[in-house]
């Protein structure tokens, strides 16, 4: 039924219902979510500010009341420490008058004795201080004195009978407590004024109490804080007791009444303000008691016929004063502009709907014309009249579309006759192509392999030579080689630099195909910084540059993330500052901008970290930051120098983006330049790389009581098939080489290795076809061949595993895979030199330095070390250096580490420290 009543509907209803339904929808459901989102925006605005507004009242307490009861402390400790015997003197008035007049908030300042006698200075409405006594000389009363410039007593200026001082509560509360204590809010003495007492008894050497120092001020002055924040034009405060008196008021200037010139508290519920008592029945309606409220309350309640915003938040301290704060704001002050735009967008949604309405009825009637005579002329090209014409001058759209009609027609007749001709020309270029792309796309890949190939086979040869002497030289244990060893440590990272750089080249083609991908694992970046900063320094060092590195002292140690592509991009970008940098420093600049929350969590936290790279060098034109991150283009800087591929840059925001940041550069000719970027990491575990690192012991021979392995090595490559032989025949591993395939498979044939070793690319026989040959026999499958390959494409590894081989090593390799490998599918064990030899001098990871490091020695000698460092003279610190003990190996290592790296402010810092515990 439905469906036979739409199928019959003219134009001018699909015109103008569906257009007036949705501008209807649309204008008030706009409507509607704007004055949604505005009260909720609105809700969470007011709990913002009164979360805003009761934590300044907070922070506003803690300062009232931490002031009497520093006052207090620093009384009953001076008045300890000059063996005073509590009598009054000129001395004490002196000390309460300097108090007075460096604490504005303070009123009176007292000391009460053990006999009942008080003196004391009090402030009252700012005038100048006037000395307060009481006791047996003034008949029990207690008497206000005015002062002259000496500090003598002149004129009496008020007296209040029958005062005992040891009947008030912050006398007897002092007495009862052993630190310092609030006493009840009382009206003042001499004015009517309501007064907030600290007190701390004074107890001599025996135990016994001397008396109490005592300190007060006004409540009011709490209520002339709380008028003066700006909120309170529109909203109002109150600070109340957990009994319901009230302690102050936005809107009550004395917090108190007076009768008879005497001042006596208020409770909220009998307040004149109609606000308080309606605030104080609803919290007794909703907690039973204002003692019940023991967290941070949001709530909303309806005063007046007008709904009010409601929080209340409890005040304690450790003296025993429990306050209630509450802050209660109109709803009105923020809803009235939503209000309004509420009416005026219905008023908007009814005008748009009449106007809708009209147009769309004009519109439809002004289409609906044309657009049947287009019909009309359709129907008879579909019955194949193709000169027929339609002539529309009506509107300017249909007018061009008939014109296009007339054109279509005549035109339809021949693109018929030539559509299947041009079909197939059209197929042909498509398919030619695809060929020329999937033919360029082959060559791209066949160059990125052979160059990949060629790179990679000298610099397995390089690497492996350099640990294999690197082995030879720990076995001997020759002292005197040790700087040798170093320079060849320093030669194999930087290999490995090169090798890092030649796969940061191939991942470009990843990154342009969107195939790059993280490689979490857990690091030491400490150790990352200072081989960073051991390689950069002798190049900036020869450039007579300064090179620093900063750390913020918060920068964790172990870190779970890539380290190689973090890697990557501090050499990328300290590379560059120190290559185009001519005079002056370059700084690295390492810290925690997001620290993890301390919260019991099995997982690391996550954390950001942020590395700033500045220099002093030529600095970067405005014109050439925005192409710096575009692959293979050089700023004016770069063509200058003639050095660079344009790929560090744009490889390291690809790296920086992926790690969860970005990179930003800022730049000022002649000044310097400034590269900053923020990473996204988690902590990580550093008992995870001391178990790594002792997995990584050398080795020094097989262990005894195993079979005579036999091994293979095929390589066409005479240098990496002596790298192998060197590496395994020292151990006691029967070695024979192949330098091609097919000798490997007539050696095989005879000598029936364990293991062989085979390159994949190799003349006359490759390794595929020559794996393939061996795992053919029954015996071949006994026989373990692992892939020796320089490529860097890791869809290689499958081809070589399908070809039969049961493993993949990737050139150049480490020393240390290549022993597991043969461990893990021969069996072999191995003997590991002892772990205290394992690292050479030159890796050694110094411990962070501790001020109480240095306590083992005496103060003389570390006052001599802090004058050294504070001349910086290297020579004599070195001497000093030498009085450690020899089971003290660390500290004396790590301060000659300080020396070497010129961190003499770190052993300034460090003697401070030491010289102050």
């Amino acid at each position: 039924m439905f469906r036979n009543f739409f199928d019959h509907l003219p134009l001018q209803f699909f015109l103008i219902v569906p257009f007036v339904t949705q501008i209807f929808v649309a204008v008030g459901l706009t409507g509607w979510l704007s004055w949604s989102n505005g009260e909720q925006a609105v809700n969470e605005a007011v709990n913002q500010l009164q979360d805003e507004i009761t934590n300044r009242i907070e922070d506003k307490l803690d300062q009232f009341l931490m002031t009497p009861n520093l006052i207090n402390q620093l009384n009953h400790d001076h008045l300890l420490s000059n063996n005073w015997d509590g009598q009054y003197s000129q001395q004490m008035q002196k000390l309460f008058r300097s108090q007075l007049d460096n604490f504005d908030l303070i009123d009176s300042i007292f000391w009460a004795s053990q006999t009942g006698e008080l003196i004391g200075l009090a402030r009252i409405d700012g005038q100048q201080p006037h000395l307060m006594l009481s006791g047996k000389n003034t008949n029990g009363n207690i008497q206000f004195w005015s002062l002259d410039e000496s500090g003598n007593s002149v004129i009496m200026v008020n007296e209040t009978p029958d005062f005992v001082v040891t009947t008030r509560t912050w006398y007897q509360a002092a007495i009862a407590s052993q630190d310092g204590v609030w006493g009840d809010i009382f009206s003042y003495h001499a004015y009517p004024r309501m007064a907030l007492a600290a007190s701390v008894a004074v107890r001599n050497p025996q135990g016994e109490i001397i008396g109490v120092f005592g300190s007060n001020f006004f409540l009011d002055k709490i209520s002339d804080f709380l008028q003066s924040l700006e909120v309170c034009n529109y909203s109002k405060i109150i600070i109340v007791e957990r009994s319901g008196l009230l302690v102050a008021s936005s809107t009550i200037s004395q917090p108190f009444k007076i009768e008879n010139q005497q001042a006596s508290r208020i409770y909220i519920n009998h307040s004149q303000d109609d606000l308080m008592p309606q605030v104080y029945r609803f919290l007794i309606d909703n907690f039973g008691s204002l003692f019940n409220i023991n967290q941070r309350l949001n709530s909303r309640l309806i005063i007046n016929q007008e709904r009010h915003f409601l929080q209340v938040l409890p005040y304690q301290d450790n003296m025993g004063l429990d306050l209630l704060i509450v802050v209660v704001i109109p709803e009105s002050h923020f809803m009235e502009r939503i209000h309004s735009n509420a009416r005026s967008t219905l008023l908007l949604c009814l005008l748009a709907l009449i106007v809708a309405i009209f147009l769309g009825v004009y519109t439809s009637r002004w289409i609906a014309e044309p657009i049947l005579q287009l019909i009309k002329a359709s129907e008879a090209i579909a019955n194949g009249e193709f000169t027929h014409r339609v002539d529309i001058k009506k509107i300017k759209e249909t007018e061009q579309l008939s014109q296009t009609f007339n054109q279509m027609s005549s035109q339809l007749q021949e693109l018929f006759e030539t559509l299947e001709i041009r079909v197939e020309q059209r197929t042909a270029e498509l398919r030619q192509a695809k060929e020329n792309a999937e033919v360029a796309n082959q060559a791209k890949s066949q160059f990125l392999a052979h160059m990949s190939h060629e790179l990679r086979t000298p610099l397995n040869a390089i690497l492996g030579f350099t640990q294999l002497m690197i082995r030879q030289i720990s076995l001997e244990n020759n002292h005197n080689l040790n700087n040798f060893r170093d320079h060849l440590y320093i030669i194999q990272r930087s290999g490995e630099h090169l090798l890092q750089l030649i796969n940061d080249v191939l991942d470009m083609s990843k990154i342009e195909a969107g195939k790059i991908s993280l490689n979490i694992n857990n690091f030491d970046l400490w150790s990352l910084l200072d081989s960073l900063e051991e390689m950069f320094s002798i190049r900036a060092a020869s450039e007579g540059l300064k090179l620093i590195f900063v750390r913020s002292p918060n920068l964790p140690r172990y870190i779970n993330s890539d380290e190689q592509k973090l890697r990557q991009v501090l050499i990328n970008l300290i590379g560059n500052a120190v290559k185009f940098t001519e005079n002056g420093s370059v700084t690295l600049h390492s810290q925690v901008i997001d620290p993890p929350n301390q919260i019991d969590n099995p997982q690391p936290p996550p954390m950001v970290l942020q590395f700033t790279v500045e220099d002093t060098g030529p600095g970067i034109a405005p014109a050439d930051i925005d192409q710096l991150f575009e692959p293979f283009l050089q700023t004016e800087t770069g063509r200058k120098y003639q050095q660079g591929t344009g790929l560090g840059l744009p490889i390291s925001q690809q790296f920086v983006q992926l790690m969860g940041g970005d990179i930003s550069v800022s730049s000022t000719l002649g000044v310097g330049s400034v590269f900053k970027f923020k990473i996204r990491v988690s902590l990580g575990y550093p008992e995870e790389i001391a178990s790594s690192q002792l997995q990584h012991q050398r080795i020094v021979s097989l262990a005894p009581n195993q079979p005579k392995y036999r091994i293979l090595v095929v390589d066409d490559r005479e240098s990496n098939r002596q790298l192998l032989v060197k590496f395994l025949s020292p151990l006691g591993f029967e070695v024979q080489e192949a330098e091609n395939g097919q000798e490997a498979i007539a050696i095989w044939n005879q000598w029936e290795p364990h293991l062989i070793w085979m390159d994949m690319r190799m003349p006359v026989m490759d390794g595929y076809e020559a794996t393939t040959q061996i795992k053919s026999y029954l015996k071949g499958q006994a026989t373990v061949i692992i892939a020796l390959t320089a490529s860097a494409f890791e869809e290689e590894r499958a081809v070589v595993l399908s070809a039969g081989c049961d493993d993949f090593v990737r050139k150049p390799f480490e020393e240390q895979i290549l022993f597991e490998k043969m461990a893990k599918h021969l069996g072999v064990r191995y003997i590991y030199e002892q772990q205290i030899n394992s690292q050479p001098s030159l890796l050694v990871q110094h411990q962070p330095l501790e001020a109480n490091c240095l306590i083992v020695m005496p103060k003389d000698w570390i006052l001599q070390l802090h004058q050294a460092a504070t001349e910086l003279d290297d020579k004599l610190v070195l001497q000093l250096l030498e009085d450690i003990s020899e089971d003290q190996v660390a500290l004396r290592e790590s301060l000659i580490d300080l020396v070497e790296r010129v961190r003499f402010d770190m052993i300034l810092s460090l003697t401070q420290s030491a010289l102050k515990l």
